[in-house]
């Protein structure tokens, strides 16, 4: 997205540095795809050609210059596809409690009852409701919703695996989410800023409040994982001072 904003009036040097991004993004997770569409409208309601070209010849580069590799290396184009994560069908009854699943996670928190998001979807929904009202939603705000909420839409609904025979899911667990959350709170400080600008005393006060219920939800959050980490080294340091034959 940075990319994709910093390097607007240089099509050509965007469409190669978001292909670049995408195909990292890619083989990190194969979720990176739903980004395209909203790539794809930017892109045609832009009328942005020469971008369009040089994202399409930079990704036939990159991605088959790797195919070539996993072909050489495992003797399949698509390992990552082939041997895909365990994937398990929806019963049809089942999946209105599947898709609330990221919903409550998001604004409710995990099974440790914490949350990456802590107040952030509250504050980013209140403000896009308060921006909608006054009618000063700009093109960063219709950018950024694209780009956050299709991705957000089609993580949640669409079958995992691209499989379409019937719907299949992954385990929904909680740092899945983790994609989504940068550029939620990105939208919401962004809104923030909007909001309480021109106000001389109000504004600083209440995005130093809303920083610091941030910071103080983020070390709520990990909490649980910080926790295992400490216990698992005192387990490993206990080991290390008995020094027992074998393990």
């Amino acid at each position: 997205f940075l990319a994709l904003v910093v390097f607007e009036d240089r099509p050509v040097r965007q469409g190669m540095l978001v292909a670049l991004a995408f195909w990292y993004g890619f083989y990190v997770k194969l979720w990176a795809v739903y980004v395209l569409p909203a790539l794809g409208l930017y892109a045609l309601l832009g009328r942005r050609w020469r971008g369009i070209a040089a994202f399409v010849a930079t990704s036939v580069l990159v991605h088959g210059a790797t195919l070539a590799y996993w072909k050489a290396t495992l003797g399949t184009f698509t390992p990552f596809i082939t041997t895909h994560a365990a994937n398990y069908p929806v019963r049809a009854k089942d999946l209105g409690l599947e898709w609330m699943r990221y919903p409550r996670m998001i604004f409710v928190g995990s099974e440790f009852q914490t949350t990456l998001f802590g107040v952030v979807p509250y504050v980013l929904v209140s403000l896009l409701l308060v921006q909608l009202v006054r009618r000063r939603l700009d093109r960063a705000d219709r950018l950024l919703f694209a780009y956050w909420g299709s991705f957000l839409l089609l993580l949640e609904f669409f079958p995992a695996g691209f499989t379409l025979e019937a719907y299949y899911t992954v385990p929904r667990i909680f740092r899945y989410l983790a994609p989504v959350s940068f550029p939620i709170a990105f939208h919401a400080a962004k809104l923030l800023l909007d909001v309480t600008r021109g106000t001389r005393l109000a504004g600083p006060i209440v995005v130093a409040a809303a920083l610091a219920v941030n910071v103080y939800q983020a070390a709520d959050a990990t909490l649980p994982g910080r926790i295992h980490r400490a216990i698992l080294f005192r387990i490993v340091h206990e080991i290390e001072r008995i020094a027992p034959p074998r393990v």
